[in-house]
């Protein structure tokens, strides 16, 4: 598999990355547009959403926070449904691991995720990679799939859609790719909006159809 190493925003509608409105954090440029890696085949850890923010192509737009674990909720629904060749390894099986050894010492929902609010990253360090390893060995991953946080984000409540932002992460450190997932549904707390976005997430990681395929 070729691995790509890029910044994508994965919508109904484009959209490009800049910074946050009224956050002091401005994002790398993107390095180009192209779809994120199909992982079949692959044993990949599925971590719960983080407490990142979301950049954003216009400065007026604005965001409003999401509640995390109706999104893992919905992920976890509807990833397997979209990507079956993958086998996904959820946060209930992750929790489950930590409980049975909590040496491991590792906060599923508390993830050292700042570095990419501040730079595009190609390859991270501890304490991220260290509780990723970690878990990984423990459940036999070779990958890890990590949503950098999700916020709502539009011009009006009623308009905003929810977005994920989403790292790959190889067991060799290296960030296989970052993008940004957007539902097309709209409306902040709206089930359908969150829906579309845990659709849209699925649909990102399945695998693609090459020409000819039917």
């Amino acid at each position: 598999m070729r691995w790509l190493r890029c910044w994508l925003v994965v919508a109904a509608l484009p959209v490009l990355l800049t910074a946050c409105v009224g956050r002091m954090i401005k994002p790398p440029p993107p390095a180009g547009a192209a779809s994120a890696p199909a992982l079949g085949g692959f044993t990949a850890l599925v971590f719960p959403v983080q407490d990142g923010v979301i950049p954003s192509a216009d400065s007026t737009a604005r965001h409003w926070p999401a509640e995390r674990a109706t999104i893992d909720a919905e992920i976890a629904y509807w990833l397997p449904q979209g990507a079956p060749r993958t086998h996904w390894v959820l946060p209930e099986a992750m929790d489950k691991a930590l409980a049975r050894s909590p040496g491991l010492d590792v906060d599923l929902r508390n993830l050292a995720v700042g570095v990419f609010q501040h730079a595009q990253v190609k390859r991270i360090g501890d304490p991220l990679f260290g509780d990723i390893r970690k878990l990984a060995a423990v459940l036999n991953a070779n990958l890890a799939v990590v949503p950098i946080g999700a916020e709502y984000v539009g011009a009006t409540r009623e308009r905003a859609k929810l977005q994920i932002a989403v790292a790959v992460i190889k067991m060799d450190a290296d960030v296989a790719w970052f993008g940004v997932i957007e539902g097309a549904d709209s409306g902040v707390a709206a089930p359908a909006a969150i829906a579309s976005a845990a659709q849209a997430f699925a649909r990102a990681f399945a695998e693609k159809k090459k020409p000819g395929d039917s």
